[in-house]
């Protein structure tokens, strides 16, 4: 019985060790400002892009990453194929502090670098993201963002993970 618990937590240090250092892969360690991906997983979707209001009328005129006052909308000529979403996020210091899943389609707009890591999995998207939501030392409006974030990415592998969050509980 001993055994078998000492084998339990190995393999769950064991993964816990390979998420953090495929995490790793996405975003280097100590990286700083504004970072992209997007993830290669047909289901996924969005057709979520920022708007903006002129005299009661809503125009798209894309995302201004740097702005404080971003209103979301999904409804519009933002809409991508399944499969090409777009996730963006501003790291301080190394740790996130805006998260951003947009349609491919959605331009968006900032003042820094944007560093783009080109076309990832759906492993290492979710052990990013998993990464983010399971660290109690991170904000807790920045995991909020990250859950939402999975959640409008209408992704089967996000949806499989929020399942398994829920019934946990």
């Amino acid at each position: 019985m001993r055994l078998s618990k000492l084998l339990m937590v190995g393999v769950l240090l064991g993964a816990v060790a390979w998420s953090g250092n495929s995490a790793a892969g996405i975003l280097p360690a100590g990286a700083d400002g504004w970072h992209t991906w997007q993830v290669d997983e047909p289901s996924a979707s969005t057709e979520m892009c920022c708007i903006s209001w002129k005299h009661g009328d809503q125009s798209r005129g894309g995302c201004n990453l740097d702005g404080s006052n971003i209103s979301f909308s999904d409804s519009g000529d933002c809409a991508a194929a399944p499969g090409t979403i777009q996730v963006y996020v501003q790291l301080q210091n190394g740790t996130p502090r805006t998260i951003r899943v947009l349609s491919s389609n959605c331009p968006v707009t900032t003042q820094a670098t944007v560093t783009d890591h080109g076309l990832i999995s759906v492993a290492e998207n979710m052990d990013w993201f998993r990464g983010i939501i399971e660290d109690k030392g991170i904000a807790d409006d920045v995991r909020e963002e990250a859950l939402f974030a999975l959640v409008i990415s209408r992704s089967d592998a996000a949806y499989a993970y929020l399942d398994k969050l829920l019934s946990s509980r």
